[in-house]
């Protein structure tokens, strides 16, 4: 079966590569303007913009919200943040909650309460699934214990990705982002 493509809405890789650098920058920034708020010094903090992965990958498709969530992760990392655990767990698993969201939710099923709502429970379900990686990684290099770990990241990460399908609905365009990649 062939897909269909509608004409002059494919993405240079210049425009591709705009996308992944603004995505990054805004999830980077998202990060930094709440690590005022620490719950482990150097480690974890409030991520109140942790939905911002999520709803670039619903919007841009996953490969950009991978890529913002995994290059976001690491500017933030670099304002104190910083250990080697970072490049391998933190930054894969955080790119996951742009990958994952963008994988199951388009940008249109946000029109509806429902597309909202599954938009909020997959961002979760992908926050769930990146907690135990990060919390692995912490504790590998002797941070804190795994489990206090995903202790805090609960209350850290998951509460505003239950906003994405709400964010994803206000933000939604279908001229301006009809083509993902």
């Amino acid at each position: 079966m062939s897909e269909t493509k509608i004409v002059g809405t494919e993405l240079t890789a210049g425009q591709k590569i705009s996308r992944i650098v603004v995505a990054s920058v805004l999830t980077g920034v998202g990060f930094i303007a709440s690590a005022p708020f620490a719950l482990v010094p150097g480690a974890i903090h409030w991520r109140i913009f942790a939905f911002i992965p999520c709803v670039v990958g619903i919007l841009w498709g996953w490969r950009t919200g991978f890529l913002a969530g995994y290059f976001g992760n690491f500017l933030w990392s670099l304002t104190g943040y910083f250990n080697i655990m970072t490049l391998i767990t933190d930054c894969t698993a955080v790119g996951l909650t742009g990958l994952v969201p963008g994988l199951l939710v388009k940008p249109e099923e946000c029109k509806t309460k429902g597309g909202m709502a599954k938009a909020g429970i997959i961002s979760v379900i992908s926050g769930i699934i990146m907690i135990p990686i990060v919390s692995f990684g912490m504790n590998l290099i002797g941070l804190a214990p795994f489990w206090v770990f995903v202790g805090l990241l609960i209350p850290s990460d998951l509460p505003s990705m239950i906003f994405t399908g709400i964010a994803v609905n206000y933000l939604y365009s279908e001229e301006r982002h009809r083509t993902r990649f």
